[in-house]
Formats: structure tokens, sequence, C-alpha cells
């Protein structure tokens, strides 16, 4: 499994996968179209250490150019809630002066790990909202444990607490993924399109009311075509080269 790992055209920016596993298993997931993302596997192997995974920043060809490094692989990083908070001042310490540190998360973690204080170390946490209700977000999410939407309104709400308390500086932003770009993407698990797409108005109703933007993201495609082999092998060799010579 790759631990660090870049998108064509986005060289200033860096992504740590941490953990391939999720409490949600959402229909527009890239977990479910093919087996590797631009030419990275993030699937296979075991979840790496605290140590790999800093090694693996440390490493990394790019990491001068970085503006940018987030905690987002194809699963909740917050499943390991201590691996996240031991590793990211770690990281940050290797990066360059300035860098935006990151984390995107589902939320549902919350349903097993009640805290909010990783964010302490971060600039940045996204969190996937999804959807307006529980009802559309057990449609769109297939979370796997009873109460997940419920989870996430408990975690923002802690999470908005939190910073007020602290005063903290990080920011915060929600997104919604708007599935009405492909009409036919999985529609017949429920027979209506119309149940699969959440409403993007409500969403950004549901962001104001804790006092944070509302991010609109639209399906990922094409990211798992063989030309990306070649992008992503400079990137994994000079990886692979360094770990040997360290």
């Amino acid at each position: 499994m790759d631990i660090v790992y870049s998108m064509p055209g986005h060289s200033h920016r860096m992504f740590i996968n941490v953990v391939h596993a999720c409490p949600n298993a959402c229909f527009f997931c890239v977990d479910f179209t093919g087996d590797e993302f631009y030419g990275f596997d993030l699937k296979t192997g075991s979840m790496p250490s605290a140590d790999e995974i800093v090694a693996a920043v440390q490493r990394y060809p790019l990491k001068e150019r970085l503006t940018e490094v987030y905690y987002c692989g194809i699963g909740e990083p917050l499943l390991r809630y201590n691996v996240v908070v031991e590793t990211a001042p770690r990281i940050r310490s290797l990066l360059p002066a300035g860098t935006l540190l990151a984390i995107n998360t589902s939320g549902t973690f919350y349903s097993r790990y009640p805290q909010v204080d990783f964010v302490r170390q971060f600039d940045l946490v996204q969190v996937s909202l999804n959807a307006e209700n529980e009802e559309k977000y057990n449609l769109i999410c297939r979370p796997k444990t009873p109460g997940a939407y419920r989870a996430l309104m408990s975690f923002l709400t802690h999470l908005r607490a939190f910073l007020d308390q602290q005063e903290s500086d990080c920011r915060v932003e929600l997104s919604v993924v708007d599935t009405s770009t492909d009409a036919n993407i999985l529609s017949e698990q429920t027979g209506s399109q119309d149940l699969l797409q959440p409403d993007i108005e409500a969403c950004r109703q549901i962001a104001a009311q804790f006092g944070w933007p509302l991010k609109v993201k639209t399906l990922m495609k094409g990211f798992d075509s063989d030309q990306w082999t070649d992008f992503a092998r400079p990137l994994r060799l000079s990886a692979d080269v360094l770990a040997r010579l360290l």
C-alpha cells in the first residue's frame, strides 16, 4: 500500500493514506472502481506504523514543492486516531514553512472515538457531510453501523464548541458530492436517482448553522486508467530508492 501519493497537475499537494477502512461505503467512492488511484496502490497490504508514515513523508521526492498536505486516502484516517495525532506534528516538522496541514474525515469515526482534540494539529479539517438528513445519508453513504448520521452531527457540534473554547485558528469546511453530474450512477439501487442526490442548498444551510462553508465536489472519473502508471512510477521509484539508502 502506498502511504503517500499525489494527483496529476497537483505537485504542490501530497496526500497521506493511513488506512484502507471506513465506517461508510459511499456509493460514489473511488474504492469501488479499479485497483489503483492515479497509478498508486491505496488498498493492499498492512496498515503502516507511525514511524513508517513519517518516513514515507520524509523521503517523498517532491517534498520541497509542497504547499498543502492532506490526511486523505481510501478510508477514514481518524479510525487510527492516535496514529494521526502522533504523526501530524512530526510530519509538520518535515514540511516547508507555511505548508497547510489538513485532514479529510467523514466524522463517523466519532461513534468509536468521541474526541476532537486532534484539530490542534491541523490548519484545516474537511468533513464529508454528503446529505441533508439521516434517511438520505443512509442511502448515499451506506454506513456500516447504525446511527452514523447522528454521530456525524454530534461530532460537528462538539467540534464547533471545542474550537470556540480553544479560540483555535483551525478552519473547517463541510463538503458534499454533486452526484447529478452522472445521471446513471448506481440509480438502480433505489429506483430513483433523486434519492441519491443531496439537496445542496439544504446542506449549505446546515454548514452555515455551524458557521462553516460548504464545498461542492464533483464525481471523480478516469483515475483508474492505465495511463497513470507512468505518472506514479517516478514518485514511487524515487521513494523506494531513498528508502533503501536511509
